[in-house]
C-alpha cells in the first residue's frame, strides 16, 4: 500500500503530521515506513513511532540516526 501526502496535513517537521498520516491511513505507526532526504522530517516521524529510512542524495549530510540509503533501488522492505 502506498499512499501520497501534501501538507494539507501539517508542518512535515512536526510530529502531529504523522499522527494524522497514520490515522487516515489506518495503520499504527510501527507499520509505516517514511522515506525522506531530510533528518529533521525523519526524526519527526520516528517521534510518532514510523520506520524510517533517509534516503542520501548528492549534496546531502548523511544522517547519524536513521538507516541510510544512497537511493530508492538500494532499500529492501521485510515484512
Amino acid at each position: 500500500m502506498k499512499h501520497f501526502f501534501d501538507t494539507s496535513v501539517g508542518e512535515k517537521k512536526t510530529a502531529s503530521s504523522y499522527r494524522t498520516i497514520s490515522e487516515q491511513i489506518g495503520l499504527q505507526p510501527h507499520h509505516i515506513l517514511f522515506l525522506s532526504d531530510t533528518e529533521r522530517e525523519l526524526d519527526a516521524a520516528a517521534l510518532t513511532g514510523f520506520r524510517t529510512a533517509h534516503i542520501v542524495r548528492s549534496g546531502t549530510d548523511a544522517s547519524t540516526r536513521h538507516p541510510i540509503h544512497p537511493d530508492l533501488t538500494s532499500l529492501l522492505v521485510e515484512g
